[in-house]
């Protein structure tokens, strides 16, 4: 295993037990949704098939959606991983980021 990708595993997993461990949270959680356990099993799921780049995409959604709380040092830990992921913005309000 490359090291990129073993920092991007530790990296994944350490803010997603930050997250998994925000239960509070689940309240905001509407029904007709997956809950905030089967959103949780589904994140780790994609953790345990490799499938690295949709957990992230999904913890993403989940930060966007819900009032998880994220220290500064995670917020970086999220910023680097897209910086590794090598994943790009297509919204237009965007546009100053791209090359």
């Amino acid at each position: 295993m490359q090291k990129t990708e073993e920092e991007i595993i530790k990296r994944l997993k350490i803010l997603f037990n930050k997250i998994k461990m925000q239960k509070d949270v689940s309240g905001n959680y509407a029904s007709g949704n997956l809950s905030f356990d089967e959103e949780m099993q589904q994140i780790q799921e994609y953790i345990d098939t490799s499938e690295y780049g949709i957990a992230y995409e999904n913890i993403v959604t989940a930060l966007e959606s819900h009032p998880f709380a994220l220290t500064g040092r995670d917020a970086v830990v999220l910023l680097e991983l897209g910086l590794l992921f090598k994943f790009k913005t297509d919204r237009s309000e965007d546009n100053i980021f791209k090359e």
